[in-house]
């Protein structure tokens, strides 16, 4: 069971993950990310950033990493734990329910690899760039980071509500 935490982030998370069931296969640059960078002679420690269902947090976990998914919304933590059983994955995950934008709050360093599959982009830039500090903090000397975001030309950008510079939210799907 996750560690709970009263501090979640965006409500809507919540609901988006309420009202759809969320991949259960990382995508192509998560796994190519994963191969390339992780140790060799060892195994890596892993942050998921926004896990969501844990398409990626399960992946990683059979190919031996010990993965922390941190991830706010209830919901996605109850999907996350279908899809490691769905997988048979019986360790090698620690799920932490906690705001991602706030992350040592939650999870203690050093991590190998940090892994944000389209999370942190649904934020205002300047509390991505005081997450993305502390996310520094949490990386070993030698990790890196996969931070998957969307675009210009992606379907959608400008037909929300602009809130700050690049930033929108309630955008069309």
């Amino acid at each position: 069971m996750p560690r709970m935490d009263p501090v979640y982030a965006d409500p809507s998370w919540e609901s988006y993950h309420g009202s759809r069931s969320g991949g259960r296969y990382p995508s192509e640059e998560a796994i190519r990310f994963f191969m390339g960078r992780r140790p060799k002679d060892r195994a890596p420690r892993v942050l998921d950033i926004g896990a969501g269902a844990g398409a990626v947090a399960w992946f990683m976990a059979r190919q031996g990493a010990g993965v922390v998914a941190l991830e706010g919304a209830p919901t996605a933590l109850k999907r996350l734990s279908d899809t490691l059983d769905f997988f048979g994955v019986k360790e090698g995950v620690e799920a932490v329910a906690g705001n991602i934008m706030r992350p040592l709050n939650h999870v203690a360093g050093p991590f190998d690899l940090l892994v944000d599959h389209y999370s942190l982009y649904a934020n205002d830039e300047s509390s991505l760039r005081a997450a993305l500090r502390d996310y520094h903090r949490l990386l070993a000397p030698e990790g890196a980071m996969l931070s998957c975001l969307f675009g210009p030309g992606c379907s959608g950008v400008e037909t929300g509500r602009r809130t700050a510079p690049n930033t929108w939210q309630d955008i069309a799907a």
